[in-house]
């Protein structure tokens, strides 16, 4: 987690998901693909947390949060704003492969937005499935974010052509990793997956799919075109991306995806 810690303590997390019209949009997309899951619970335990921002957009509704990350940074940021907002707002210092500190059963809804993406083996995503399905109560959701490899081969082509080479582009396809010693941060500390990857992963520890999203599309590689729109044109792509962002095409070149699960057996590694 060395490496991790280290590109998040250079980076801004916190205005990731606000920046930019483009960049809101996989915000906006997971907030509308939770809100009908969110009707009949009061627990969420938001798992890879980065810097609070669905946390405290739940927290402030007023749902029993309890946000964990592994970066320090993220961490004290989360604990900073709690104070300073007088929000009620539970937050670890942890790792998503091991949650020992959340009880058996405890949880009516887990957030797993960001580890599966940074868990480069295969058995440390499942531990990471698997922990969310053993705090989990009976019936419970996750939901689960990931990044296209078919993306990131476009987005290599676009803005970071000097790592494209048959060894690369063999190992993200085959793999789902650029080899370890990239030279981009980001790269080097990342899983990329496809739809069918994911979920086959996650139906294996118990859980049945409920929902598959595109949450961003092509935003990052539209987001000149994006970003230039005034906010009635904004209003009516999001409202045109919703309409699609559940196709196989969309899915299959989507930035950033997002599964909806619900646990259905306890899963024993």
């Amino acid at each position: 987690m060395n490496n991790l810690s280290k590109y998040y303590n250079d980076y801004d997390e916190l205005g990731r998901l606000s920046r930019t019209k483009s960049q809101e949009m996989e915000y906006l997309t997971t907030l509308h693909a939770l809100e009908p899951l969110l009707k009949e619970i009061r627990s969420i335990a938001d798992i890879g947390a980065g810097a609070g921002k669905y946390a405290f957009h739940y927290a402030n509704r007023g749902f029993n949060v309890i946000a964990v990350d592994p970066v320090s940074k993220h961490v004290d940021q989360m604990k900073a704003e709690a104070a300073l907002t007088k929000m009620k707002l539970e937050v670890v210092k942890g790792d998503a492969r091991n949650l020992d500190f959340l009880e058996n059963e405890s949880q009516e809804a887990a957030l797993l937005l960001g580890p599966i993406y940074h868990l480069r083996n295969e058995s440390e995503r499942r531990s990471s499935i698997a922990e969310v399905n053993r705090i989990l109560k009976p019936d419970g959701f996750v939901a689960v974010a990931y990044i296209n490899k078919h993306f990131l081969a476009s987005a290599l082509l676009k803005n970071a052509p000097q790592f494209l080479s048959s060894s690369n582009l063999k190992s993200l396809s085959e793999r789902g990793i650029l080899g370890d010693d990239t030279e981009d941060e980001f790269l080097s500390v990342s899983y990329y997956s496809n739809p069918e990857e994911v979920e086959e992963l996650i139906e294996s520890c118990g859980f049945s799919i409920i929902d598959h999203l595109a949450v961003d599309g092509l935003s990052p590689l539209l987001h000149n075109s994006i970003d230039s729109l005034n906010e009635e044109q904004f209003q009516a792509w999001f409202e045109h991306h919703l309409s699609f962002c559940r196709e196989k095409s969309i899915l299959g070149y989507s930035n950033h995806g997002l599964v909806l699960a619900r646990k259905t057996a306890k899963q024993i590694l």
